[in-house]
Parts: structure tokens; sequence; C-alpha cells
């Protein structure tokens, strides 16, 4: 039969406030061996205190950066 997956996550950043991010997917076997795969998904990371706050002679911060946000799918067919 069918197999699904879900998994689901709330960060709660002092900085930034909450983020809730997501994955969730499903694989579907057939008879003949093939197998469908569908999957989709968010996440989100906070900049580090380096990159925000950094001041040497080879890197500097940038305080004013924002959390980088994606969201991301994909579809397979699997054939042995």
């Amino acid at each position: 039969g069918a197999i699904l997956t879900a998994g689901a996550r709330l960060d709660d950043n002092e900085v930034f406030g909450r983020f809730a991010t997501y994955r969730a997917g499903v694989s579907v076997p057939f008879a003949t061996g093939t197998r469908l795969r569908l999957s989709a998904g968010s996440a989100f990371k906070a900049p580090t205190f380096a990159e925000q706050f950094a001041a040497s002679a080879v890197e500097v911060g940038n305080p004013g950066l924002e959390p980088e946000r994606s969201t991301s799918w994909e579809a397979a067919v699997e054939q042995p």
C-alpha cells in the first residue's frame, strides 16, 4: 500500500519571531514494481550571529539580514 509521511516544526526565534515549517510526502507502489513519489515542504534559516555582526578583515556582517524562506516540491517515478 501507499506510504504517507508528514512532519511539522515550530521554531520560536527571539529576534525574528515564530516560523512554522512542514514536510509531507506519499509513495505509491504499483503491481508492476513502479513507484510514484510526491513530496512538498517549507523551510526557513535565520542568519547566524557572524553573518549579522562579524567585523574582521575578511568578513563584514550585515545587521539588516532577514531569515531565508523556501518552499519546495518534487515528483518522481521509480522504475525497477
